[in-house]
């Protein structure tokens, strides 16, 4: 009896030995260690930009008199894009004009004005002159005794009085000219300073581009003081992709390397761009940083569209196993006639990568 019950164990025992080798077969495949390039990115996702993108917005309040500009439009920097309504403005400068253009005809040589008042000067020097005539034959006949000397103290004082009044005359001639001079001068100034003011209700291009957005219809009020002033945007034709990275991985990235980006405007395409600036400043809100890529985007795709992108931060030459081999951070590798149960250093993507065992070693694929 006791022998039939040693035997029914030992069947047992050798019966489940049998399972469990026929069950690890069954479970487990072969897979080899090889030599791959494998690459390290991290991911973002951010906007297509212009590189110089401005808001162009009105310095003034005032009815948009008239649109010169539309969407696709590509301007100048300077280029008029628009004009708000300054009919007061413009009245003043007309009337400025008048003024000066009227100062300007009677300062003129040769004027009639300037005529009239050389003919006033003529006429106190030859006033002056005829008296001058006078008082020496007057003063004459006084030493032979021919006129009293209350006649010849009466040229006197008119020779005099006429000195006096041609220097008034000078005087006056003098000062007319000076004062109309310096009032023009004085209207001059003020023209040129409500034509720079008028100039403000020209909205310009502040830079070379592409008029991307109008938000303005003819006859909409503009309110400078409002958050809402904006009339277009302007960008260059230049574009970067600005990407938002983890603030975890930003130390990771630098000038220089390499980005793979992608577009819902070209699903199949993939397009190569290489990283330009790091901001050193974290969005503490959402602990993102911002990362500047240069890269050749086709105009096809808008400014401010959505784009994705990895950026190379490591790339070299390792021994992998695929992923699937990899079973809480070990793998089952044969190193020679025995299996080494090793820790898996790094995972990238489909392979995790291993050290201390030579190429073409087998490891194993337990399946589920």
């Amino acid at each position: 009896m006791k022998r039939f019950l040693l035997l029914c164990i030992l069947l047992v025992i050798v019966g489940l030995s049998v399972f469990e080798f026929l069950n690890l077969e069954r479970e487990k495949k072969p897979c080899f260690v090889q030599e791959r390039e494998v690459v390290k990115a991290v991911y973002g996702s951010g906007n297509v930009r212009s590189k110089k993108q401005v808001l162009v917005k009105s310095p003034v309040s005032g009815y948009v008199r008239e649109i010169y500009a539309d969407e696709g439009d590509r301007v100048r920097e300077g280029s008029l894009l628009a004009l708000i309504e300054s009919s007061g403005l413009s009245s003043k400068i007309e009337a400025l004009s008048r003024k000066i253009e009227l100062l300007e005809k009677r300062l003129r040589e040769g004027s009639d004005f300037r005529k009239r008042l050389e003919a006033e000067l003529e006429v106190k020097r030859v006033n002056l002159i005829n008296l001058q005539r006078k008082y020496t034959r007057r003063k004459e006949l006084f030493k032979k005794g021919v006129i009293p000397e209350e006649t010849l103290e009466e040229y006197e004082r008119l020779l005099k009085l006429a000195h006096k009044e041609l220097d008034a005359t000078e005087t006056k001639v003098r000062d007319t000219l000076l004062g109309m001079e310096k009032e023009l001068e004085a209207l001059e100034r003020e023209k040129e300073a409500l034509e720079k003011e008028l100039d403000r209700y020209k909205i310009r291009s502040p830079v070379e581009g592409i008029v991307l957005k109008r938000f303005v219809e003819e006859g909409d009020y503009m309110n400078h003081l409002s958050v809402k002033n904006v009339m277009f945007s302007v960008g260059s034709e230049d574009r970067e992709v600005v990407l938002k990275v983890d603030e975890e991985f930003s130390p990771l990235i630098e000038v220089g390397q390499e980005v793979l980006l992608r577009s819902d405007a070209f699903p199949d395409r993939t397009f190569k761009g290489f990283v330009s600036s790091v901001s050193l400043e974290s969005d503490t809100s959402k602990r993102l940083v911002e990362v500047k890529v240069d890269a050749q985007i086709p105009s096809e795709i808008p400014v401010n569209s959505l784009v994705e992108g990895n950026v190379i931060v490591e790339k070299r030459k390792a021994k992998v196993i695929p992923v699937e081999a990899v079973r809480e951070g070990y793998a089952e590798v044969r190193d020679g006639d025995r299996w080494k149960r090793l820790k898996v250093r790094k995972v990238y993507g489909n392979y995790a990568e291993v050290l201390r065992v030579p190429v073409g070693s087998e490891c194993l694929i337990e399946e589920k």
